[in-house]
């Protein structure tokens, strides 16, 4: 069975600290590849977790709040290995900064909602998004604040101006986009995570 690496986020839990991954993203997963958990200080260097990444066949960048330098490695040494990377809502927002991105600030809360559904994605046909999903318009849920404002990825969905997915096709798998599909018991959402499988 492949191996997928999922970086973990950290979250006080009773005055203690914790690393977690989404359970959604797991179940996802489940009993389709073996989870391996990269446990790490955001404050780590690149090489501490190195070696994790190397013993995957794919990585997934989940959501969080804010992004470190070590992800930032994370992304371009996967780039450059072309090891499937999937980055889901902040993990997005990683790759695209990675790639010669910024990252701005929303000003307002309609990306912002815990509601399954909240707004529509315009697709781009020449897309890699495309060619896995097959629909130029679908609907996503959406709870972000910031937003990638630029990229050196192509940009292969928007909402209203904003990025709402960023891609290499000349890559296996380099795909990440805004919302959380790990949360979505859709066709769409099935597709991309069977992409992402079926490249490891």
């Amino acid at each position: 069975m492949k191996r997928v690496g999922i970086l973990t986020r950290e979250e006080n839990l009773n005055n203690k600290k914790i690393l977690y991954i989404p359970k959604n993203i797991y179940n996802k997963l489940n009993g389709k590849a073996q989870v391996i958990l990269i446990p790490f200080d955001f404050n780590d260097n690149f090489n501490k977790v190195k070696g994790i990444i190397d013993i995957c066949d794919g990585i997934i960048l989940p959501g969080g709040d804010d992004i470190y330098p070590l992800e930032l490695e994370v992304a371009k040494y996967l780039h450059k290995l072309n090891k499937p990377l999937l980055g889901i809502c902040l993990g997005m927002q990683t790759m695209g900064v990675a790639f010669n991105g910024k990252l701005g600030h929303l000003n307002t809360l309609a990306h912002k909602s815990k509601d399954k559904y909240v707004h529509s994605v315009d697709i781009n046909k020449d897309s890699l998004l495309y060619s896995i999903i097959g629909k130029e318009n679908i609907m996503v849920n959406s709870r972000h604040k910031d937003y990638v404002e630029s990229t050196g990825l192509t940009i292969g969905a928007v909402c209203n101006g904003i990025i709402e997915e960023v891609e290499d096709k000349n890559k296996r798998c380099f795909i990440g986009m805004q919302w959380h599909p790990e949360d979505l018991k859709d066709e769409n959402s099935e597709k991309l995570f069977n992409f992402f499988i079926n490249k490891l």
